[in-house]
């Protein structure tokens, strides 16, 4: 027969083993961590479903030919600027006079075409600035064809001007500026 000194023992081992009982840290352990996976999924499939949404955004379009007034020697950093609204690439540059700046292309879908930049007006004595450094903006003109005549792809072109004149306008004035898209 146990004494009453082992029964208060057994008693108080009871109480520390029902309040700290091991099974049941083990237990909520596991549930915890199944609902920090569950959550952690859950979090990934909105992030996955939030990105490829901002892929349905159409990027800015722009009529086809468009004009602005711009920094002629801009036309070029433009130029390569829009490649990538229109997901093309550049075969050759040709300058046809000092007013023409023309850029053959091929498109992402073999598409050959053109994005060319056409000077409004030749520069003249007086739109020379005193100052080398500056520059005064001149109308230009910019368009694009991509494809055959019956199945230009529009779209594409609109997205490759709109990306130069973005450009041309950020451009403006100033000797650089960062990128925006």
């Amino acid at each position: 027969m146990p004494t009453r000194a082992e029964l208060r023992f057994e008693a108080r081992a009871r109480k520390i083993t029902n309040r700290w009982n091991i099974g049941s840290i083990v237990r909520d352990h596991v549930l915890i961590s199944q609902q920090i996976r569950l959550i952690s999924t859950i979090a990934c499939i909105v992030v996955c479903v939030i990105l490829s949404g901002c892929g349905l955004i159409n990027p800015p379009q722009a009529d086809n030919p468009s004009s602005i007034l711009a920094d002629w020697s801009d036309a070029e950093p433009a130029a390569f600027h829009a490649l990538t609204a229109g997901e093309c690439a550049i075969l050759t540059t040709e300058r046809p006079d000092d007013r023409t700046l023309v850029f053959n292309l091929l498109s992402i879908t073999s598409d050959e075409g053109e994005l060319r930049f056409v000077r409004n007006s030749p520069p003249t004595p007086t739109s020379v600035p005193a100052d080398p450094g500056t520059l005064t903006p001149e109308k230009i003109t910019v368009s694009a064809f991509l494809g055959i005549a019956s199945s230009r792809d529009r779209i594409r072109e609109r997205r490759l001007v709109a990306a130069s004149i973005m450009r041309l306008r950020e451009l403006t004035g100033r000797d650089w500026a960062p990128a925006k898209n």
